[in-house]
């Protein structure tokens, strides 16, 4: 996952968000709404081989990862292994996202679900992901 904020310098900004969405600022706007609506926090990170990333958390429990891209925003949730049958069949998630689901390769021990967050219906596929992260045990 990478941001298109490089510069450890200059934490991404309301402004310098919007602008990196280009004709897209609202993407940002929903899923930190979505998020909040959840509970989680969001708070921004440098890391050297990713940039700007921010992380959502609720208490300890990491929610999900978010980068700013150009013109979208990047949601990525990370379960466990043993849960890609019932992500699979969430209700809500088109086939073509559950066919993703069944064919992600592992990121070490866990399964990153991504979504791009460009239109309603892109939200509407990560707020599933999301609330399927917080019923997962």
């Amino acid at each position: 996952m990478t941001s298109v904020f490089q510069d450890s310098e200059s934490q991404p900004e309301e402004r310098t968000i919007r602008a990196a969405l280009g004709t897209n600022p609202d993407a940002w706007d929903q899923v930190t709404a979505a998020l909040s609506e959840l509970g989680a926090q969001v708070s921004w990170r440098y890391y050297r081989d990713g940039g700007w990333l921010a992380k959502a958390t609720l208490g300890k429990k990491t929610i999900a990862w978010l980068a700013v891209e150009d013109g979208f925003v990047r949601v990525t949730v990370f379960f466990a292994e043993r849960h890609r049958t019932m992500l699979g069949t969430l209700p809500g998630l088109p086939a073509t996202t559950s066919g993703r689901i069944a064919t992600t390769p592992l990121s070490g021990r866990l399964l990153p679900v991504t979504t791009e967050v460009r239109t309603r219906d892109d939200m509407r596929i990560a707020q599933v992901t999301l609330e399927a992260k917080l019923a997962a045990k």
